[in-house]
């Protein structure tokens, strides 16, 4: 069956979520959700799974014009008649509710797997003793959200993914749950570019019955447990006024939390990763249980009231339990961690109240660190930050050192706790800059720059990662704000101290480079073989682009068979369709004005301003004519916040001067750019393309024609593959092939070919992360 797309929104197919058949979903299926003055009060379930092959998708489509993410409201929120919860109680849990449905559930299926939720905000599903936010269930009763209830709700889910949205005043930002063992246990889920804020729950108490709902500590950013998590690129902020929950509360095997940004208030703890409860008897047998990896994240722990520990790791449901869900090694390294609060705890480990007549069996290896706190708290050790505020009496829970950067004053545990764990290593410790003073010389601490200036003594100062983490977990990249990433480039001997590498750059670091021009040459046919260019602008304003689609003037550059008469069409994202054939027909003194002009008249091309999302322009010939064309796009306003940020073209791929060739010009002085380039064949098939290039390769060329890179299978490039993953651009076939990396300003050449010459329909593609 072909996949099916769904658009729901104001003018579309569909104007309410509940016009979607979220029972008989399909493999491949997408649900694109579109802004909707006012945002959308409906409750939904979702139960039908995709393949590993084929995603089910459901994706908010930002505002072509300010960017806002649609909107689920769940103040107000009426639930879908056709859900079929398995337990009443769910249905007050989650604005969205991942979930089998009732009536066809058999008890050791497997959950709702390969489903992704992107780029929407979620907000309000949160209990209110005086009713001001309330929900309307499908018998049409009016009930509270339970205390406990979530912007998602994952009762169990496999390979499931939410990325890019953001959630808001919700008891759990995001929970997923595990039970019954392997039977409904959660697995292999990626959390990634969300941003967190204003959730979990204040001490709450029914004003009716008395039941305490909530001591404040039970509900969080994110609560999950199951086998296998990748927690990356989020942005955490503080939590509802009042609440003291966790930004990440984790009971999982497989932890991997990396390259975030948490600025946190009122919280009990950053992490608190620990032992399972419902998965109990599955999740600790996993092979990656006993260790959990922390790195490249940054941390800024914000002044407040109450006492905190910063990272709780280890086993605490019972001394009964401990033998079996006790954890082992908390691998800590390359996080910058800035502390404006005072009595603030590093690690809490397990102690003798946890581990019973055991010594602790968890200990932390930490290293290549940056822990800054503010000199008023050093003052006196009864307030100082602290390493320790756990380990048993009989001995284990330590924590080793390698090189870390820390503030003078920095002690082992207060006087009046004293616990059990050893900290080794304390001489590989840097304390204070070169003259011992507190400070590390971030570029500005109060804007959250935290990347180093030239006189740190962070810079070129760590030290090699622990053997454990190699190759899997090495610290590749660096968190970016707003949610996103960029590759870590070594710019001296060894690696900064921290999250961030800089170079010693007093200053902000220079832009990065833009694309100035991105085109691609292929192969015009008929039908479904004509060529297809996707256009996308990001950023926050428009973006003024000339369109050229080049066929005859092609014969100087010694292409055989030219496009004689190309025609250019311009679908944009509102729906609004340009055409041109013969670019003198419209616009000619602007177009010539560009310096730009094609130099053949049958040669089409136009001038639009272009607001943010995605744009298609399609090349086709006059009454059937084939041939080869070029089809590019030019920025004609560099100076705007927009940005040319993508082409993605498809078109027939045979051998010789017919294979499809991308071009991009990277504008700028100094700063490089984040580049992608993909060359996609087998996966079209998925969307209707009945003769896809089986074995796409790609070769990368510079303006000289030294060639920079090749790739024919994605994933043989470990660190290339780990970046493509994390920012949602690994290609769905193994077969396909992608090359990833910096690039400073300057002229490429993309080449895509098929492996062994054999032709078809291919899509090469160029984005520019910045």
């Amino acid at each position: 069956m072909a996949a099916t797309t769904y658009n729901v929104g104001p003018g579309k197919a569909l104007t309410s979520l509940f016009d979607v058949p979220w029972k008989t979903l399909q493999p491949g299926d997408t649900v694109n959700i579109y802004p909707k003055a006012g945002g959308y009060h409906e409750k939904i379930q979702v139960s039908a799974s995709g393949t590993a092959a084929q995603h089910i998708v459901i994706r908010g489509i930002p505002d072509s014009v300010t960017g806002a993410l649609p909107i689920l409201d769940a103040n107000g929120a009426v639930e879908d008649p056709t859900t079929d919860w398995r337990a009443p109680i769910l249905s007050s849990y989650g604005m969205i509710t991942v979930s089998p449905r009732k009536s066809v559930y058999v008890y050791g299926q497997p959950g709702v797997s390969f489903v992704d939720i992107e780029t929407l905000d979620i907000r309000n599903a949160y209990y209110t003793a005086d009713n001001s936010i309330t929900y309307t269930d499908q018998t049409g009763a009016v009930r509270k959200w339970d205390g406990f209830a979530c912007g998602v709700y994952v009762e169990w889910a496999l390979d499931f993914t939410l990325r890019g949205c953001e959630i808001s005043n919700c008891g759990n930002g995001f929970f997923a749950n595990s039970k019954n063992g392997s039977a409904q246990s959660s697995a292999r889920l990626l959390i990634e570019k969300n941003y967190f804020h204003d959730n979990s729950l204040p001490p709450t108490v029914d004003p009716v019955t008395g039941e305490v709902l909530s001591n404040g500590y039970h509900e969080h950013h994110i609560y999950t447990e199951c086998a296998g998590i990748t927690i990356q690129f989020n942005k955490f902020g503080r939590l509802h006024p009042g609440a003291h929950g966790c930004a990440i509360k984790d009971r999982s095997s497989g932890e991997v939390i990396r390259y975030n940004e948490f600025d946190m208030l009122e919280q009990s703890n950053v992490l608190a990763l620990l032992d399972p409860q419902g998965g109990a008897g599955y999740i600790e047998q996993q092979p990656r249980y006993l260790d959990s990896y922390v790195y490249g994240n940054l941390v800024t722990i914000e002044n407040y009231a109450s006492d905190t520990d910063l990272f709780w790791w280890g086993a605490y449901n019972s001394t009964s339990q401990y033998p079996a869900l006790h954890r082992g090694t908390l691998y800590f390294y390359q996080n910058t961690v800035v502390v404006h609060h005072g009595k603030v705890g590093l690690f809490f480990l397990p102690s003798t109240s946890y581990t019973g007549s055991s010594p602790t069996l968890e200990n932390v290896d930490c290293r290549n660190n940056i822990f800054y706190v503010d000199s008023t708290f050093q003052s006196s050790p009864y307030n100082a930050l602290h390493w320790f505020t756990g380990g048993a009496t009989n001995g284990g829970g330590d924590i080793n050192l390698g090189v870390n950067w820390v503030s003078p004053g920095v002690v082992k545990d207060l006087p009046f706790h004293a616990y059990g764990g050893a900290l080794n290593g304390v001489a590989n410790l840097i304390t204070g800059d070169a003259g011992s003073n507190n400070d590390p010389h971030f570029v500005d601490m109060i804007a959250h720059d935290y990347r180093a200036m030239a006189v740190a003594n962070t810079i070129d100062a760590a030290g090699p990662l622990a053997p454990a983490a190699l190759p899997a977990y090495d610290d590749t990249m660096e968190y970016v704000a707003p949610q996103g990433s960029k590759m870590r480039v070594l710019q001296g001997a060894r690696n900064d101290l921290g999250a961030l590498e800089s170079g010693g750059n007093a200053t902000p670091s220079p832009a990065p480079a833009r694309s100035l021009n991105i085109s691609t040459r292929g192969k015009v046919q008929t039908g479904d073989q004509v060529m297809i260019a996707g256009v996308v602008i990001t950023g926050s304003q428009s973006k003024k682009v000339l369109l050229r689609a080049i066929g005859p003037s092609l014969a100087t550059a010694g292409i055989a068979n030219p496009l004689s008469d190309p025609a250019l069409e311009l679908h944009q994202a509102d729906g609004t369709v340009v055409r041109n054939r013969d670019w003198k027909a419209t616009q000619e003194a602007e177009i010539s004005a560009s310096q730009l002009a094609p130099t053949n008249d049958k040669e089409s091309a136009m001038i639009v301003t272009l607001p943010p999302g995605a744009h298609t322009a399609i090349v086709s010939g006059q009454n059937g004519e084939t041939g080869t064309a070029v089809i590019e796009a030019y920025d004609l306003d560099a100076s705007s916040a927009g940005s040319l940020a993508n082409i993605s073209t498809r078109g027939f791929v045979q051998s010789g001067n017919d294979v499809l060739i991308g071009g991009f010009i990277l504008g700028g002085t100094q700063g490089s750019a984040s580049i992608v380039v993909r060359g996609i064949g087998p996966s079209l098939a998925n969307a209707g393309v009945t003769q896809p290039v089986p074995d796409p390769a790609l070769s990368l060329f510079d303006a000289n024609g030294t060639l920079l890179k090749s790739n024919d299978n994605w994933q043989s490039d470990s660190v290339a593959a780990a970046f493509l993953q994390a920012n949602g651009l690994a290609p769905l076939n193994t077969s396909e092939a992608a090359i990833a990396g910096p690039l400073p300003p300057g002229a490429y050449t993309a080449i895509l070919s098929e492996k062994l010459a054999r032709s078809g329909v291919g899509l090469v593609e160029v984005y520019n992360l910045q």
